[in-house]
């Protein structure tokens, strides 16, 4: 809470902005305060707004950890809350419910730019076949498909890696290109044009590479089950797929590329974007994201990304994607308590989603209760309240985690000791 939130998030805050008011300032130094002396400071219920539509929720969450009787502080209360509080807190103090500003804007930019090279490698090889959706329908369950499915499944996860509240990018603290390449397990090539000699030396397939350094790494794979789901159901395809966004930046492009598969293969009429309602954890993808992603494809020299991006604006004119911004996707409540905490999601989701993926790290907490589960146990046992079929994407950065194969994890831990935290498994 002292380093990585207060020296690193909370100080970038402070010198990537200009805010609008020199209060914004003052309440950010407070908070940064607070956080030097966390172990000590009590948390705060947040001060009301007529702007802020989430005050009475977050007070209500907030108001059990208040208590005379007892001393609850920034590192007493779950982890989780205080987390989601933290970043809760920063849009108080810069009001953003009455200004709109984005703090990390700067750093959300930055997150695709500087992956330029793995995000025109993978359109130039994404666009080959979604742009022949001819060969999604044989009735055949052929490698081939197979095979494309779980190179769109492990760019959407390997692309979690990238997690901009852990790796910020500019500034002395920034790791370098390579670094990033390697931590994504994504091939950094040269965006300009090769030399045909160039091109034919390099004869290994990026897909086939990702495949190999990906799928080694999976500690829980169902994506068999997936493909077969998708296939069989009830028209050949399903209504609605709902994906919970995670990061903006390459994992977003990433994302985006398995929404795009979703819909050129016909597995999927509509994909529902599932979206922040404010700025979060650094690098957590809102509306706005999406568009600036798509746009900053369409105006690309590249013709690959021009032609994707061109593709994806299509998708969203015409509501086959569909951005939708939620405030429980900010909360820090379990998803179990979705159902009373969003009923109108909930709802939503029960009704009409045939699927829902939900992405990274986060969510995934979430989704299992943040709760400290033998990892071993059954998957289905701990998801049986979700109100839709569920998939979950997540590279391992906390230590929960649930239905992994007791060999697996016992060979896992034999040959990493921080494999829970690493981002690597």
């Amino acid at each position: 809470m002292t380093r990585r939130i207060r020296t690193t998030i909370l100080s970038r805050i402070l010198t990537e902005n200009t805010f609008h008011s020199p209060h914004h300032l003052e309440s950010l130094l407070q908070l940064s305060s607070e956080l030097e002396h966390a172990s000590s400071t009590s948390i705060t219920l947040l001060l009301p707004n007529s702007n802020a539509p989430d005050i009475a929720q977050w007070n209500s969450l907030l108001s059990v950890y208040i208590d005379a009787s007892q001393h609850h502080t920034w590192l007493t209360i779950p982890w989780v809350v205080s987390e989601f509080y933290f970043y809760r807190r920063v849009m108080q103090s810069i009001e953003y419910f009455t200004f709109g500003m984005d703090p990390f804007q700067l750093q959300k930019e930055l997150g695709l730019t500087s992956s330029i090279h793995q995000i025109t490698r993978i359109a130039s090889i994404t666009n080959d076949f979604t742009s022949n959706p001819a060969q999604f329908h044989s009735k055949s369950k052929s490698d081939l498909d197979y095979s494309q499915f779980l190179s769109v499944l492990l760019i959407s996860l390997l692309g979690n890696k990238m997690d901009l509240s852990l790796w910020p990018v500019g500034g002395h603290d920034d790791t370098s290109q390579s670094k990033r390449d390697s931590e994504t397990g994504f091939i950094a090539r040269n965006n300009q044009k090769s030399h045909s000699s160039e091109r034919d030396s390099d004869t290994s397939d990026p897909f086939e590479e990702l495949l190999r350094n990906g799928e080694r790494m999976l500690l829980d794979d169902r994506s068999m089950e997936l493909l077969e789901y998708l296939k069989e159901s009830k028209h050949g395809f399903v209504e609605r797929v709902d994906i919970v966004v995670d990061n903006a930046g390459l994992e977003l492009f990433c994302d985006l590329i398995f929404a795009d598969y979703l819909i050129c293969s016909g597995f999927a009429a509509q994909v529902v974007l599932q979206l922040k309602a404010h700025p979060t954890f650094v690098s957590d993808a809102m509306e706005k994201d999406v568009v600036f992603t798509i746009e900053f494809l369409r105006k690309s020299e590249d013709g690959a990304l021009k032609k994707i991006g061109d593709r994806w604006n299509g998708f969203v004119e015409s509501g086959k994607w569909r951005l939708n911004e939620e405030l429980f996707w900010v909360q820090p409540w379990a998803m179990w308590e979705m159902s009373e905490e969003s009923r109108s999601l909930y709802e939503e989701i029960r009704e009409k989603s045939d699927l829902v993926v939900v992405k990274g790290d986060a969510n995934y907490r979430r989704l299992v209760g943040d709760r400290e589960w033998d990892v071993t146990v059954e998957l289905e046992d701990v998801l049986c309240y979700f109100p839709a079929p569920i998939c979950a994407l997540r590279v391992l950065k906390a230590e929960v985690g649930v239905g992994m194969k007791k060999e697996i994890v016992e060979k896992v831990r034999t040959d990493d000791a921080e494999w829970m935290v690493n981002g690597k498994w």
